[in-house]
């Protein structure tokens, strides 16, 4: 899965409802025309769908599968596994040196 993909599917799992493609671009910040060729690719993959807009019969909506949604988790699950692996190699104190500087970092 490419970056590009990645932040597609995390994109429709913060949504609330079913996007159009001009809706996807605009979000990621792309072109309309990068987002239908990762959406393409996407659905060819089963992670995610077109669906009819109930509003406009002329547009569709793109949403994310069940199988999209087990895709995020498994890629979740292997990041936090290559953190803790990372992570493994400080001492308890370290690690939660590690944290107070962070969260030091992160506010400010």
């Amino acid at each position: 899965m490419t970056p590009g993909q990645l932040r597609l599917l995390r994109t429709l799992d913060r949504c609330d409802r079913p996007r159009r493609l001009g809706e996807l671009a605009d979000v990621l910040d792309v072109a309309p025309r990068s987002v239908t060729s990762k959406v393409d690719q996407a659905e060819e993959d089963g992670w995610v769908r077109r669906v009819p807009d109930p509003a406009d019969r002329r547009a569709t909506l793109v949403e994310l599968t069940d199988a999209g949604r087990a895709q995020l988790a498994r890629l979740s699950e292997r990041r936090q596994e290559g953190a803790r692996a990372r992570l493994d190699v400080l001492t308890p104190a370290e690690q939660t040196e590690l944290l107070t500087l962070l969260r030091r970092v992160a506010r400010g």
